[in-house]
């Protein structure tokens, strides 16, 4: 649900999750562009004013769980993947020079995920990476069996990653994955996670992901709405 700040929640209203889920939409509208990126700019002004509490500092609710300290990678890739594709570069940049200033940690302790640097590399325009991108591609292949392993939230965090490596500077190791990809059961994975009755997940960034993986098959997705 979207709430009264114009960012992504649960369904009961916690925002626990909400830079994780607002990742997500924004990374659909970045994706989707025309509408739904100018729809996106709404969470965006709300990330700046909301979950920013300071430069490059985020938390990921205002209530209930309003430390820094306790802002993730899961939380953090999703957000910056989001912010980067929907035209805002500038605060994955300013973000993740903090996050290598600190030693390759994000705030609450976590490491760099594998999948970030790819990321970093095509938001940051570093087309001069592209031979280290084809090695850190090899990864996708690995997600195809890590994700049988943790069914919950895993398609989240990769699948966005991997449509974004097949717009952007694309690697035999990421086209092979797409190939791959549509032989899994990604898409009722995504339902029960973020969609199905009870499941207390979020209705727009479910079906954001939904799109997205749409697209990965080669498919044209159903327009998300994203404003309601």
């Amino acid at each position: 649900m979207i709430d009264q700040y114009g960012l992504y929640v649960e369904e009961n209203g916690d925002g626990g999750d909400c830079p994780h889920r607002t990742g997500l939409v924004l990374a659909y509208a970045g994706f989707a562009s025309g509408v739904a990126l100018l729809s996106a700019q709404k969470a965006v002004a709300a990330v700046q004013t909301v979950l920013q509490v300071a430069p490059n500092v985020y938390e990921r609710y205002p209530v209930v769980y309003n430390q820094p300290s306790d802002f993730s990678r899961d939380q953090a890739s999703r957000l910056m993947l989001g912010l980067g594709v929907s035209g805002h570069k500038e605060m994955t940049s300013a973000y993740y020079k903090q996050v290598f200033k600190n030693g390759l940690k994000h705030p609450n302790g976590d490491y760099i995920g594998t999948g970030e640097p790819g990321n970093i590399i095509r938001i940051l325009n570093m087309w001069y990476l592209y031979p280290l991108l084809i090695l850190l591609d090899i990864k996708f292949l690995g997600d195809l069996i890590a994700r049988k392993y943790n069914p919950w939230g895993y398609d989240a965090l990769f699948l966005p990653d991997l449509l974004l490596a097949n717009k952007k500077y694309p690697t035999p190791f990421g086209f092979l994955t797409r190939i791959l990809v549509r032989f899994t059961n990604a898409e009722s994975q995504i339902f029960a996670n973020l969609l199905a009755p009870g499941a207390n997940g979020c209705k727009q960034a479910g079906e954001a992901l939904e799109a997205m993986f749409t697209i990965l098959k080669f498919q044209k997705p159903s327009i998300v709405n994203i404003t309601e």
